[in-house]
């Protein structure tokens, strides 16, 4: 036991304890520097990759650059090749037109000069015809010579002229010449086989400017869709606002035709009961003047007429009497015999057979039975 100055005991480590602990760090201290190790290679792996993936992005870059760079010197030289073409069709239209013109001059003289040898006896058919084939031949070997002179360049043109001016030689110069024909001859033939590819790339630009233009075509075309329809739509508003006015004016015309035929219906209406009224009042008064009338009248014929009497059965024995009113019929019942009535044309009269005789309705009413 080993006491501490803190008062603590403790016991120290023995041998074997000591070579335990010591490789236990060595171990320890193995781990730590095999880890390090491995962190290190990861390290200098992913700074390898990455330097690879830079390098290939920067050889892609060159190439791509490049490629962009060969292509724009290709669509500069089609372009420029045009322009040239172009100019060298104009010359060559220039040039063809005073050809024709030279042509149909010298036309022209072969007629006269045809003309003039069918008037003469020594020349034949066969040799005009064998003539103008000669002719037509030397034409188009010039015409091949021009078409490949138009096809090189005037400088070019210019310092061949020159060469062969130079040369005193005729021999020579003339041979420098078919030389320089030959050259260019076989450069118009290569020239024409180039002609397709580019004319293909140009034709495979063209069509993807036209790929373009048609999708600003259709970005133009939406926007005068939209344009029109904005149209359309500010147009229909108006037509609805005036409607919406029109309507509104139909009210008013309606709503005052209305009020104007409420105010005749009133009015007539008015007039019409005025009108009831007033007949009705008319009525009521000549119903009241007649009924006045009517009992008036009633009164006098109560006040004339003579008590009633029951009615005077008829008989079965007849008499006849004539009297100064007229011829009539009188009845006798056998019961009442001392009693007989008779009627004449104005007036009723009855008479009584054994007594004296009574005159009833002297005034020209008439007695009911």
């Amino acid at each position: 036991m080993v006491n501490t100055r803190s008062g603590a005991s403790t016991t120290p480590y023995s041998k074997e304890q000591e070579e335990i602990v010591a490789s236990l760090l060595l171990e320890r201290k193995e781990r730590m520097e095999k880890r390090e190790l491995i962190k290190q290679a990861k390290m200098l792996a992913l700074l390898e990759e990455q330097e690879a993936k830079n390098r290939q992005m920067e050889e892609e870059m060159e190439k791509w650059t490049k490629e962009q760079e060969e292509k724009m010197a290709a669509i500069q030289a089609v372009v420029e090749k045009e322009e040239e073409e172009e100019e060298e069709e104009e010359e060559e239209e220039e040039e063809e037109e005073e050809e024709e013109e030279e042509e149909e001059e010298e036309e022209v003289k072969k007629e006269a000069a045809l003309e003039r040898r069918r008037g003469e006896a020594s020349t034949s058919k066969e040799e005009e015809i064998e003539k103008i084939t000669q002719e037509w031949a030397a034409h188009l070997e010039l015409g091949g010579d021009r078409e490949a002179e138009l096809a090189i360049s005037q400088e070019e043109r210019e310092a061949a002229r020159r060469q062969s001016e130079a040369e005193r030689d005729p021999v020579r110069r003339r041979a420098k010449k078919e030389e320089q024909q030959r050259a260019w001859k076989w450069r118009l033939s290569q020239e024409k086989v180039r002609r397709p590819e580019a004319a293909e790339e140009a034709e495979r630009d063209l069509k993807a400017v036209e790929a373009r233009m048609g999708k600003i075509k259709a970005e133009t075309e939406i926007a005068t869709k939209v344009e029109t329809l904005t149209q359309s739509v500010e147009s229909l508003l108006i037509a609805h606002r005036d409607q919406m006015q029109y309507l509104r004016s139909q009210d008013i015309k309606l709503e005052a035709i209305r009020t104007g035929f409420k105010d005749f219906a009133r009015d007539m209406m008015k007039y019409l009961v005025e009108q009831v009224h007033l007949a009705i009042s008319k009525t009521k008064e000549f119903c009241i003047g007649a009924i006045e009338g009517a009992k008036l009248a009633a009164a006098k014929e109560e006040e004339l007429a003579p008590p009633r009497h029951k009615k005077v059965k008829g008989c079965k024995y007849f008499s006849k009497i004539n009297l100064k009113s007229g011829y009539h019929q009188i009845e006798v019942h056998p019961n009442d015999q001392y009693k007989t009535t008779f009627r004449t044309r104005c007036l009723e009269r009855k008479w009584a057979v054994k007594k004296t005789v009574a005159i009833a309705n002297q005034r020209g009413g008439r007695r009911r039975p």
